[in-house]
């Protein structure tokens, strides 16, 4: 589990969702300047996601998504990946 996080403008404590869209937020930021596509709503495709997993193949990314250890959706034929589930998958790897 993550640690509390704090508004930076406030003090107050952030809630676990505006925490878990922010660090989304920031992600997509990242991977933008990198170079990597990313949705308007938050999706990015496989090269990015194997990028962030340290250099993950497509072909096993395509075997975690059969055996379901990554959520994905499929959007004109890729496979896509929600930022959101991007940052948990990323938590539970720490």
């Amino acid at each position: 589990m993550s640690a509390l996080a704090y508004c930076p403008s406030c003090g107050e404590p952030l809630q676990p969702s505006q925490d878990l869209a922010e660090r989304a937020a920031a992600l997509k930021a990242s991977l933008r300047a990198d170079g990597f596509f990313v949705t308007p709503d938050g999706f990015i495709r496989s090269d990015a996601l194997g990028s962030l997993l340290g250099g993950l193949t497509d072909k096993t990314l395509a075997n975690y998504r059969w055996a379901e250890k990554v959520p994905s959706i499929r959007r004109a034929g890729r496979a896509m990946y929600a930022l959101t589930d991007v940052v948990k998958l990323l938590d539970e790897q720490k």
